[in-house]
């Protein structure tokens, strides 16, 4: 019996983009292995179809990422894995719609390990330490953050 990295609770029907990769890529890729090491769950599996993609297409560098997905769907995965699991040189930014659930991300991220930061300004990023930058929406669109 292989294991195809979905949850009990998955429906292989579900409608998502197509898939550009195969379930068994991303179990022999690693990172199956990874997302349960970094929630520390044995039996994790895909949240949706649509994480399932995304996550295959972050490990690719040529690869920009925006996921506008509904609750439960998987999204803390998607923007935690890559900066926890591979290459620090590239940067996750996660453009959070609420500064409360903002500080619960961050939170949520160094607990598990995950090199994070608030953008507050441009000094943040002087000295890049981190691999996932959390950014409050009001931030996103102010002339600032795009400089």
């Amino acid at each position: 019996n292989q294991d195809n990295g979905f949850g009990s609770n998955a429906l292989e029907s579900e409608v998502s983009p197509p898939p550009v990769h195969h379930t068994q890529d991303l179990v022999s890729s690693g990172v199956l292995e990874d997302m349960r090491r970094l929630y520390q769950n044995p039996q994790m599996g895909f949240s949706s179809l649509a994480q399932k993609h995304l996550l295959k297409n972050a490990v690719d560098p040529n690869e920009d990422i925006i996921a506008v997905m509904p609750t439960g769907s998987g999204k803390s995965m998607i923007m935690e894995l890559p900066p926890w699991a591979w290459d620090k040189d590239f940067l996750t930014v996660a453009v959070i719609p609420f500064k409360a659930i903002l500080a619960q991300q961050l939170d949520k991220c160094r607990a598990r390990g995950v090199s994070c930061a608030h953008w507050t300004g441009p000094h943040v990023t002087a000295n890049r330490e981190f691999s996932l930058l959390f950014v409050s929406v009001e931030t996103a669109v102010g002339k600032g953050f795009r400089e």
